[in-house]
């Protein structure tokens, strides 16, 4: 099941100005490509969810200046952009009893790919079910094809 865990950096800075444009202008200049980014914040500091080029390479060089960061696993189901299929997919991992611990969408022309941080335990189970639904579950080089 590895082929379809895509590797998410969480990249977790201090709530203060300039601090985004530090962690992108150092994926930028390691030659690293932004496929996907979500920022939440709390009061004192962010954490910044990526879909890199190459996440080890970008923990590597992130944390080089002292930036924390970390790879998680993330499971992408490619759907068409029509009403109810976020909750399809929703649904069936519910009634699994697989928990979602957030999800984001990344878009393609017509097309998503939501994106779940699911506990790692569960990811296996998830994969199967879904593609047994006839989902298009993505594999981990998505962004490359």
């Amino acid at each position: 099941m590895e082929n379809y865990a895509i590797e998410q950096l969480s990249v977790f800075i201090e709530n203060q100005k300039g601090e985004l444009a530090s962690v992108t202008e150092i994926l930028s200049h390691s030659h690293l490509s932004i496929h996907s980014i979500t920022l939440s914040d709390s009061k004192d500091f962010g954490i910044l969810r990526l879909i890199v080029s190459d996440a080890p390479k970008a923990k590597v060089v992130l944390e080089a200046r002292g930036i924390p960061a970390k790879i998680n696993k993330m499971l992408g189901v490619r759907v068409e952009d029509t009403v109810g299929s976020f909750h399809q997919i929703v649904r069936l991992l519910s009634n699994a009893g697989i928990d979602i611990f957030y999800t984001y969408l990344v878009m393609e022309g017509s097309r998503g790919i939501f994106l779940f941080r699911l506990h790692d335990g569960s990811f296996g189970q998830a994969v199967a079910l879904l593609k047994e639904a006839g989902l298009e579950v993505v594999k981990r080089d998505f962004m490359e094809s």
